[in-house]
């Protein structure tokens, strides 16, 4: 899930910088796994690559060194700033990484039964059943985040998974070879691809190891969405970001010692109970519904991309209406949408209507978008002001709502879930039956809580006192407060 951004005019270089660090963490994700559409590669770069990535599959385990230069530049001032991860894998799930940086540090280790997270600026830790596959472990957007943190996380993500060079493809439209280039005192392959999202160029050693060098995305793209989409001049026209993720230490055969794969959590941290507490200050075991559920739908008129008028009262009694809150700048929404217009295809005969909301893009933009990815059945409507964004609370996207034809909102879903496909058949089943998914919703979540609150009690009764992570003198401050 992607936050909605908002750029504000009295921001330092270190802040452009650290945004930078993480702005690509989203479209890493994409590289997780291939798309179905076909890129433009050259033969040389596509012979490159496929030796790439049998060569990453081949391996049964690796260690290295990644550090992540990141320089801004604005009007003669300059502000650099440096971070170095370290990883060791073995595969199918066994996974060391360390983040050191002047911002704080960070671990994630996998054993293979447990993955556990710390990170030193909360001064917490968290230990949870590790997933059986690398490929699992990254659907956790806290683990990619973390990974991802300097733009180093799509590399990662591809190397380990069955097809890296597959992986590394996804999302591209256009790929090239750049030649043999000297990278220091090595000679480099030099691979330039193009995406919607961001492009980037990668450097992989000419010589008997295909090991990636070298890695540089450029995030002139990602970052002229972000202001776009925020309707105000961009503070990058006169911005220079340059990002660099270094390779180096490589040993793709190493000999793991007891303790490489072994968490030891830091003297005086406090254990949480999931990565999500960790990272929000709220427990992971169920997450408020929304205020909208059981309630009439808020009244939408937007004007569509190819023509005409979403009226969304004219539905009621109609259809069940499907809202797909979105942009092209988001790598969830990206992923997200071929999968919700399959599924509701195969329910247009059934009374069931898409509308991707698109927050405040240029019609050609999101042509362009749509063309590229094969999508031409998909009905967008034009959030021009970000008004039905704001009724709905879609405060991050992806959102999905899942309105019935009474013309109440059934189901509020954020964030790109694993299971999408089967999670929205299902839910529109029920409503074809007939059933109140909101009703159902409220009075679990109500059950729950009931049950969640006495199972407390019954703890602070037996000790005496409230666990630390659960004091709240004052409200924990959100982000930006």
């Amino acid at each position: 899930m992607m936050p909605l951004p908002r750029l504000f005019a009295r921001r330092s270089l270190l802040s452009y910088l650290l945004l930078a660090a993480m702005l690509v963490v989203a479209p890493a994700a994409i590289l997780r796994e291939a798309t179905a559409q076909e890129a433009e590669v050259d033969p040389k770069a596509r012979e490159v690559l496929g030796a790439f990535g049998k060569y990453y599959a081949g391996l049964d385990g690796f260690k290295v060194k990644v550090t992540i230069a990141l320089t801004v530049e604005q009007k003669g001032q300059k502000q650099e700033q440096e971070f170095i991860q370290n990883f060791a894998v073995e595969k199918p799930n066994k996974f060391a990484y360390a983040l050191d940086s002047a911002q704080g540090k960070a671990s994630i280790v996998s054993d293979g039964k447990e993955v556990s997270l710390f990170m030193s600026t909360h001064d917490k830790y968290a230990v949870e059943e590790a997933p059986p596959t690398f490929s699992e472990l990254f659907k956790n957007p806290i683990v990619l985040g973390s990974i991802g943190f300097g733009n180093a996380g799509g590399v990662m993500v591809a190397i380990v998974s069955d097809d890296p060079a597959a992986n590394m493809l996804g999302g591209a439209q256009k790929v090239e070879y750049g030649g043999i280039v000297e990278l220091g005192e090595t000679e480099c392959h030099l691979i330039k691809a193009t995406q919607e999202q961001f492009d980037w160029e990668l450097w992989i050693d000419a010589g008997k190891e295909p090991l990636v060098r070298q890695f540089k995305p450029d995030l002139a793209k990602a970052f002229a969405r972000l202001a776009k989409s925020q309707d105000q001049p961009s503070p990058f026209a006169e911005m220079k970001i340059t990002n660099i993720v270094s390779y180096t230490d490589w040993d793709t055969a190493p000999k793991f010692d007891e303790s490489t794969f072994v968490f030891q959590a830091p003297e005086n941290a406090e254990r949480v109970d999931s990565m999500m507490e960790l990272v929000t200050g709220r427990t992971q075991e169920e997450p408020a519904p929304s205020e909208l559920l059981g309630k009439p739908a808020p009244q939408i008129e937007l004007e569509l991309l190819d023509g005409g008028h979403l009226n969304l009262a004219s539905l009621k009694g109609e259809k069940i209406v499907i809202l797909d809150f979105w942009a092209t700048w988001c790598g969830p929404c990206v992923r997200a949408m071929p999968i919700i217009e399959k599924v509701v295809a195969k329910y247009k005969d059934k009374g069931v209507e898409l509308y991707a909301v698109n927050l405040q893009e240029g019609p050609d933009e999101i042509k362009t978008f749509l063309e590229a990815n094969k999508l031409p059945d998909v009905v967008v409507a034009l959030d021009k002001d970000a008004k039905a964004a704001r009724d709905y609370g879609a405060n991050a996207i992806p959102q999905t709502v899942i309105i019935g034809k009474d013309g109440t909102v059934q189901v509020v879903k954020v964030g790109l879930l694993p299971n999408l496909e089967e999670a929205l058949s299902k839910d529109l089943d029920a409503l074809l039956e007939g059933k109140d998914l909101a009703a159902e919703t409220l009075a679990e979540y109500k059950a729950n809580s009931e049950a969640r609150a006495k199972k407390k009690g019954d703890a602070e009764d037996a000790t005496g006192e409230k666990p630390a992570s659960e004091s709240a003198d004052e409200p924990a401050q959100k982000p930006g407060e």
